[in-house]
């Protein structure tokens, strides 16, 4: 698969490429959203706030979401 950066277009690409570039997008974004979601937990621990709260807000955005 050619090297793909920001300025890069998916055009020439075949749809099993897009579709491999896509799925790792996707887990990149998953993983910086975990990574988000662990720090904030760590700063709700040392502040004494309820972790949770970002949790259900993101769970509520995610159900706003089209299906």
């Amino acid at each position: 698969m050619p090297a793909i950066n920001k300025n890069s277009t998916l055009q020439g690409l075949s749809k099993a490429e897009r579709y491999q570039f896509n799925m790792l997008v996707r887990h990149q974004t998953i993983e910086r959203l975990q990574k988000d979601i662990l720090f904030d937990i760590r700063v709700c621990q040392i502040e004494g706030w309820n972790p949770r709260e970002y949790i259900r807000m993101i769970r509520d955005m995610l159900e706003q979401l089209p299906k």
